[in-house]
């Protein structure tokens, strides 16, 4: 995985990794990276993932389909914890608590930083 960060939500310990994929088509002209997040829950081993696809065209930057892909990853968490009944709360309210506490690790704040100046 090229990037690791630690976090935590709801008093759980999370381990969240991004990585990036290319899919190439014949023509060239359609060649699309495909970036990946898995989020790994440290006590109970289970592994939660999301992607985003991005089009050469596309303006949105790497940090954008981060995003996408961790909020998509949550939303899994959020579809598996619900069933399981683990969590009432609404979704906003969870998805808030997931990216506040990726956006605490010190190492995450620190790429970005470089990323956006870079």
């Amino acid at each position: 995985m090229e990037n690791m960060y630690m976090m935590e939500a709801f008093g759980k310990k999370f381990v969240v990794e991004f990585d990036y994929h290319y899919v190439y088509t014949s023509s060239g002209k359609d060649d699309r990276r495909i970036t990946t997040c898995s989020i790994i829950e440290l006590e109970g081993k289970s592994i939660y993932s999301g992607a985003s696809m991005k089009h050469p065209k596309d303006s949105f930057s790497t940090w954008t389909a981060r995003r996408w892909a961790f909020k998509r990853a949550v939303m899994y968490i959020y579809l598996v914890w619900t069933l399981m009944k683990r969590t009432s709360i609404g979704f906003n309210y969870f998805w808030q608590t997931f990216r506040k506490g990726l956006a605490q690790n010190e190492l995450y704040i620190k790429d970005r930083k470089e990323e956006k100046n870079g």
